[in-house]
Formats: C-alpha cells, sequence, structure tokens
C-alpha cells in the first residue's frame, strides 16, 4: 500500500493556477507520477483557470491526501487510476463533521439549559466553592469539597439506605456481601438504634471481640475517638473493619453499666459464617427431631451453605425445622430467591416497583420445598431480604411465623461503581409481597406474636424458639398434648 504525500501543481500551490496541461504530481515514497489534466478536472480543477479545490480549503486537502492511503489509489505503474474517490471521500467527510457538529451543540445546549433552569443553585455552589477556596482559615483540597457535594446531593435523597461511600466503605459493602472482611469478630444490628448507636447482636468464636471481652448488646458509641453521631450504619459499621493487623480503639456503652467502656483490639481477616445449623436436644422437643438453621444475613455464599446444611439435617432424620431469621438485615437478593425455593412452590417471590412502574418479579422456578413443617422466627431486626422470605412464605401459607413485628424494609438498593473507587448505593426499587402487600414502614405482623420473656437474657433462654417448638410438635402429634412455653 502507498501513502500519498504530496500534491504538486506545476507553477503554484493550486490555489491560484491550475496546471495547464502537465497536471500535477501524485507522490508514492520519493518516485512522482504526473496526474493530466483530465485527472485534475476530476478532483475540481481546471487546467489553465482558477484553482477550485474540490469545495474544501487547499490545507485541509493537503491533510486528507498526507493521511489517507485509500483515496489516491495505483497512481503507479499498471494500476495508476483517476483520483475519482475524492468527491465520496469529501461527503462522508462532511456528514461526519457535521455529526460531530450536532453533538457539540447538543451537548452544549443540554448544560445551557440546565445552567440556565438551575442558575440560582449552580451559582450558589459555585459562590460556596469560592468562599470556602479563598476565606477558610484552611486550605481544604477541592476534591474533598467536591465528595462533600457529591455526599450531600445523596443525602438530600432523604433515604436512609442510600448512601455515597468512599473506596473503603465500598470494598468492605463487597466483602460484606460475600461474607469476608477483616474486623474484630462481630456481627451488628441492621440499623442503627434510637440513640444512633451501632449494636453488638452477635460474636463469634475465637475473635478479637471475644478476645477482648465485648458483649451482645453493647452499643459502640466511638470508634477511634470519632462519635458515630450522624453517620450512617454502613459508615459506622466500615469505621470498626479494616486491615487485618491495625489496632481500633471502641467507646462502648453497656447496658446496666454507668459508665463507658473503652477497648483497643486488633482487627483480623474475619469469614463471618452467614448461617448455622444444628438438631435441637430431644429432650426440648418430646424426642422428635426438630432441626434448627439460623441465617445473619444473605451472603453470596449463604445458599451453597444452607443447601449443604439442610442436607445434613436431612441425614440427620429432621422431621421439622425452625428457620431463624431474627435480627437478619437482608443482604443480597439473588441469594434468598435462591434459598426460597426450600420453603415457597415455584412462582413470585417478590413484586419489584420501580420510580416507572412494576419492574420483573423475583420468581422461584426450580423449587425443592421441604416435605415438612417448618416455622419461621422473625422480630424488629428481620429487614428487606429476610422480609421478603418471610412475606412469600406467610403468602403462600407454607409455614408458621412466631416472633414481633419484622423491620419494615421494602426497599431493593443496589450498589454502583464510581470512577475514584468510591461507590453509591441508591434506592432503585420499592417491593411488594407476592398477594400485592406493601409492607414498607409497617413491617410484617407474624402469624403467632410473642415478645421475648424478661429473664431470656439473664438465664439463656429463648422463649419465641420455644413457641417455635410447641408449633411443629403440634404438627407433628396432634393428638399428643404439648407443654406451654413458658
Amino acid at each position: 500500500m502507498f501513502r500519498a504525500r504530496i500534491i504538486a501543481v506545476p507553477g503554484g500551490s493550486g490555489r491560484q493556477n491550475a496546471a495547464p496541461t502537465a497536471g500535477g504530481y501524485c507522490c508514492e515514497g520519493t518516485t512522482p507520477y504526473p496526474l493530466q489534466g483530465g485527472e485534475w478536472e476530476k478532483m475540481g480543477a481546471v487546467p489553465g483557470g482558477p484553482g477550485r479545490n474540490v469545495g474544501v480549503p487547499p490545507f485541509l486537502l493537503r491533510v486528507i491526501l498526507t493521511g489517507g492511503a485509500a483515496y489516491i489509489r495505483g497512481c503507479s505503474g499498471s494500476n495508476r487510476k483517476p483520483v475519482n474517490d475524492l468527491a465520496r471521500f469529501e461527503r462522508i467527510f462532511g456528514l461526519i463533521i457535521s455529526l460531530v457538529l450536532v453533538i457539540c451543540v447538543l451537548v452544549t445546549g443540554l448544560f445551557g439549559v440546565f445552567f440556565l433552569l438551575n442558575f440560582e443553585e449552580v451559582h450558589t455552589l459555585m459562590r460556596l466553592v469560592s468562599l470556602i477556596k479563598l476565606e477558610y482559615v484552611e486550605q481544604t483540597p477541592m476534591k474533598d469539597l467536591l465528595k462533600g457535594a457529591a455526599a450531600g446531593m445523596v443525602d438530600a435523597l432523604g433515604d436512609p439506605y442510600s448512601v455515597y461511600m468512599d473506596a473503603g466503605e465500598t470494598g468492605w459493602i463487597y466483602d460484606y456481601v460475600h461474607g469476608v472482611t477483616g474486623g474484630i469478630g462481630v456481627t451488628f444490628s441492621g440499623q442503627k438504634d434510637m440513640e444512633d448507636r451501632i449494636v453488638i447482636r452477635s460474636i463469634l468464636k475465637d475473635s478479637p471481640a471475644e478476645h477482648e471481652g465485648l458483649q451482645v448488646n453493647d452499643a459502640i458509641m466511638e470508634v477511634d475517638g470519632k462519635a458515630l453521631s450522624g453517620y450512617s450504619a454502613e459508615e459506622s459499621i466500615a469505621m470498626v473493619r479494616g486491615v487485618p493487623g491495625t489496632t481500633v480503639e471502641l467507646t462502648v456503652l453497656r447496658p446496666e453499666e454507668p459508665e463507658r467502656l473503652r477497648f483497643t483490639l486488633i482487627r483480623d481477616e474475619i469469614d463471618i459464617p452467614t448461617s448455622s445449623a444444628g438438631m435441637l436436644p430431644e429432650e426440648d422437643t418430646l424426642d422428635r427431631k426438630i432441626g434448627y438453621l439460623m441465617l445473619a444475613r444473605f451472603a453470596s455464599n449463604t445458599p451453597g451453605m444452607v443447601e449443604e446444611q439442610l442436607r445434613d439435617l436431612a441425614d440427620q432424620g429432621m422431621e421439622a425445622l425452625i428457620l431463624d431469621l431474627r435480627d437478619n438485615p437482608g443482604g443480597d437478593v439473588a441469594s434468598v430467591t435462591k434459598i426460597a425455593r426450600h420453603f415457597i412452590p415455584n412462582g413470585v417471590l417478590a413484586r419489584p416497583v420501580s420510580r416507572g412502574g412494576e419492574a420483573d418479579d423475583f420468581v422461584v422456578e426450580d423449587s425443592e420445598m421441604l416435605k415438612l413443617p417448618f416455622v419461621i422466627l422473625i422480630n424488629g431486626g428481620s429487614a428487606s431480604a429476610s422480609e421478603i422470605l418471610a412475606g412469600a412464605v406467610q403468602d403462600y401459607q407454607t409455614g408458621v411465623l412466631v416472633g414481633t413485628r419484622s423491620y419494615g424494609k421494602a426497599s431493593i438498593q443496589v450498589i454502583y461503581n464510581l470512577p475514584d473507587g468510591g461507590g453509591l448505593k441508591m434506592t432503585i426499587a420499592k417491593y411488594l409481597t407476592p398477594d400485592g402487600r406493601d409492607i414498607g414502614g409497617v413491617g410484617i405482623e407474624p402469624d403467632i406474636s410473642l415478645e421475648l420473656d424478661a429473664g431470656d437474657a439473664e438465664n439463656g433462654g429463648d422463649s419465641q424458639l420455644r413457641q417455635a417448638v410447641r408449633v411443629l410438635l403440634e404438627r407433628l402429634e396432634p393428638e399428643t398434648e404439648v407443654p406451654r412455653a413458658s
């Protein structure tokens, strides 16, 4: 392939006097080839007359010819042809330029319309940035101001579940969803309490938290001296998590303790078990084999664990099951969909409703329902994906719900990655139960409502669990008098 480099016009540059008869020269490498007068006419220049340069400026013509091997083809030897593709190229080039100009006008116009429609707000924002950069007592990096503005935009939604996160918080969320994280070995309630604190719900065995003496129901007030007031639950928990081997200092308020307690812990790599299972002691179940399955949350690794645990319980001769979703804050929708196939038939699991109307339903298509009675335990800490499963079981009437009213978080969030490594967790839809119930802000009322006994926390008892056992025994032994829970 040759590359055209020079168009030479005898007697001038091609702007004033075109080639009289000899034409010009098409150069391939360093060897010139003459262009005849007729060929110049096809290019738009009339020999002997004023140069008419194919409708484009001479400098642009030179650029085109210098850069394109496709428009002066075979100018040598037997392949020599008239230069007759230039007009076609000119039309294509003109269309491209026109398209680029239209896009530029549209983009500029959109920004202009946005600016005009929001002039006061945009002007105020620019004024704020200017005042902070010029007058604030300390130098503040522009990137910090812009991140603050981004967080402010999300806060303006007034949605506690939509959060702007930095890179560290985003990384923690992904680790949390996958069931592995760096931390101290505790699980927290999915939401902050009335005093704007995060409360410990469970402590993992052989973890830094257990070694240092943290306890269930301890409320975290400060992390490394920073008060958690004003931070979301996700942001607060992210402060506690961190790189294994690093130190974190917690200020804790413990029930019945008048003074705040301080703990210094070294973070470790924590493989958080999202589920646990076992057979209840037969002395508590009238010698019937009742299995117990607790789900701490719905992570991406939870369905595999549940499959294995259900198989193990079945191998032990399980006759009934208690599924404990208390204090389960939710998690991955794909995970709960896979697990739900053991508790409901094929059909709708939940009905999302987006801003534009109804979205695609969450559907169970490969149901392998348990062929035995089961009870689901819920409470005020059961939220989101937990409520999806509990609500579907209640609508299909495949099991019995025992406990207290659930949290009432009937919304779905998606995490969007941002260019700086951060993320946006944003509500994209709300959902209804299969029967069309809206539980947002209301929660799910269990079939059997029962508060924990006041003495349960002290003596290690669980009146709700005892009630669940009673319900199952009545199903297994309808003719047998079952002792009442106390």
